[in-house]
């Protein structure tokens, strides 16, 4: 897996499968902008096969 650094159009049509259309340029933009979000990027190959995001919660404990 690798992390996602650029907005690549794959990505989008990978994102839209999961969320509303409108909403996928915004949820991509969080991923380069906060530190605390990271979207790992699966490829077999050069084709995207596959995504997961994830967010960093702080620990209160």
């Amino acid at each position: 897996m690798q992390k996602m650094t650029v907005i690549a159009k794959e990505i989008k049509e990978l994102l839209s499968q999961a969320t509303a259309k409108n909403k996928v340029d915004d949820e991509l933009k969080k991923y380069l902008d906060y530190n605390d979000r990271i979207l790992y990027l699966q490829c077999d190959k050069t084709i995207l096969v596959g995504c997961i995001g994830i967010q960093l919660l702080e620990n209160n404990r």
